[in-house]
């Protein structure tokens, strides 16, 4: 069992939750930049919608390993969806320091 699912729902329910919400803030986000008068194409808004999936994603696959609830891990995936691309990066740059690190 990837993350620890409430008894009545079961895990069925916890990964709608975290696809929803993800797809939720990335379209947040795209409605924000267009609000605050940023010009947005559809290529723009296709790439938010796929950077945010990818970070929500590897949110999702941490929040497995360490088995947070699926409260948290609903929050921690909307909020690097809403990050996006920020989120990405952070972790890439976490990675890459333990690597080098190691050696």
């Amino acid at each position: 069992m990837p993350f620890k699912p409430p008894e009545d729902h079961g895990e069925f329910f916890g990964y709608f939750s975290v696809v929803f919400i993800t797809l939720l803030a990335a379209i947040a986000r795209i409605l924000h930049r267009l609000v605050t008068g940023n010009r947005y194409s559809l290529l723009t808004a296709f790439a938010q919608i796929l950077m945010s999936i990818l970070a929500s994603a590897l949110i999702l696959f941490i929040s497995m390993h360490i088995r947070l609830e699926i409260a948290e891990t609903v929050v921690a995936c909307g909020l690097a969806s809403w990050s996006g691309v920020t989120v990405v990066i952070m972790l890439e740059k976490k990675f890459l320091s333990r690597l080098t690190s190691e050696k």
